[in-house]
């Protein structure tokens, strides 16, 4: 979870800044300082923001003769430049699909079946399977393989006798059935958006980024959310949690032709671990990880307000220790492959990245960003302790101080507003003024 050191406004509420004042006391990360993985402070009263609760998995329930699957009470839901159009082709049906990858050769054939029939927009129907369980396994997978499939709400019955024969399958649709045409529309549209965002011979990499940009950008973060649980929320109605956000971005990318895969787990919050969904992206054959709704300052409800980001790359391009730092625990322990690799980071990629704090370095990036009218700066470090510095110098030593009151008087004005945001996991200050 990021988390904010006690006495910084959290994201989307602004640090102010007086001409020939003085930066608020008590920043400096130190034991007992950093706030709890997943409480926001609130600067002007104090009072913890909790993000809200996310979607949990699938869960099952058996009865005689009978296996029901759903997800129980609905979670409280919750680029690059233009130019010549994206012309490359979408993933086909099998290739790159994650779970499926991790079935029996049986239960791939039971996920193939239920594929072609889930897609035809059957919901009742009959599957030969060795036992009910190879049906849920198969479901479940299909589930997190195939966000296109956004009708299914997740629910099925199975019946049939025990062993190998036929089962009847009942799926839980969360619309009527002749809506979805209409609404595969719409989605398509986005997609055509997305898509066309894209410049001719587009990188991988830049299809990735593209993506969480697209989603962040036009997506608003809602307790709540109707459909928060697949991509109607996310593509449709602009507004949804961790789930839709991450299948949507998972839709987009297998649309641009990358692997991306959905995983669900749970974060850490106020020493308790709560559902959340990110992903699993591979670029280039390197493998990374992605968290959609953490890069978007709107998470956990914060308004926005003048220089807060419109978005933030610090859950772009993870490698498995970093998603560990920052609490993200998978639900399945699945084989997951290497993500050791900073190639893609975006502070890598920028520039913005420090084996050990050197306050004259420091120093000039500050100047540099107000030099040349530029209003945010930032700064990732190999350890904790480098970060710690470095964040002691920027704010309780001065050295932000300093140029912010230099950009005023620049300016003509005697405040100005800033948002400082440091990620303890990520070893990351991002500051926007």
């Amino acid at each position: 979870m990021r988390r904010k050191l006690l006495g910084l406004a959290a994201a989307g509420l602004a640090a102010a800044l007086m001409l020939g004042g003085c930066l608020p006391e008590s920043l400096i990360p130190g034991e007992g300082d950093p706030v709890p993985p997943g409480i926001f402070l609130d600067s002007s009263s104090g009072a913890e923001k909790l993000p809200p609760e996310e979607s949990a998995p699938p869960v099952v329930t058996e009865s005689a003769g009978t296996t029901e699957t759903g997800n129980g009470p609905e979670a409280e839901s919750g680029s690059s430049g233009g130019g010549e159009a994206w012309q490359g082709g979408a993933l086909e049906a099998w290739e790159d699909s994650f779970r499926y990858g991790f079935l029996t050769d049986h239960q791939k054939k039971v996920y193939r079946d239920l594929y072609e029939k889930a897609s035809s927009r059957l919901d009742v129907f009959k599957v030969t399977a060795l036992d009910s369980d190879s049906v849920e396994s198969a479901y479940y997978a299909l589930l997190a393989d195939h966000p296109e499939l956004f009708w299914l709400s997740g629910a099925a019955s199975i019946y049939g006798s025990e062993g190998p024969g036929e089962k009847e399958v009942t799926l839980v649709f969360n619309m009527e059935a002749d809506r979805i045409g209409e609404l595969s529309g719409v989605i398509e549209e986005r997609v055509r958006e997305y898509l066309s965002s894209l410049p001719e011979g587009a990188s991988e990499y830049q299809r990735v980024k593209a993506a969480y940009e697209y989603i962040i950008k036009n997506t608003d973060y809602e307790p709540g959310a109707a459909q928060g649980q697949n991509i109607q929320s996310a593509l449709i109605s602009r507004a949804s949690v961790c789930a839709g956000y991450s299948r949507a971005f998972q839709y987009l990318l297998h649309r641009a032709g990358v692997f991306c895969a959905y995983l669900s787990g749970t974060v850490e919050r106020d020493g308790r671990n709560e559902p959340h969904a990110w992903n699993l992206v591979r670029i280039d054959g390197t493998y990374t990880y992605v968290d959609v709704t953490w890069g978007d300052p709107n998470y956990g409800g914060m308004p926005p307000g003048e220089g807060m980001p419109e978005i933030t790359y610090d859950y772009l391009c993870l490698t498995s220790d970093e998603m560990e730092r920052t609490s993200h625990r998978a639900d399945e322990e699945l084989q997951m492959p290497d993500c050791s690799s900073k190639a893609y980071d975006y502070y890598f990629l920028n520039g913005c990245c420090f084996e050990s704090f050197d306050e004259e370095s420091v120093s000039s990036r500050l100047w540099a960003a107000v030099d040349n009218n530029i209003r945010e700066v930032h700064f990732k470090y190999a350890s904790y302790e480098e970060y710690a510095k470095a964040a002691s110098a920027i704010f309780e030593g001065g050295l932000l101080k300093e140029v912010l009151q230099q950009r005023m008087q620049w300016d003509g004005s005697r405040q100005i507003s800033y948002y400082p945001m440091l990620t303890d996991g990520l070893y990351s200050i991002d500051i926007y003024w």
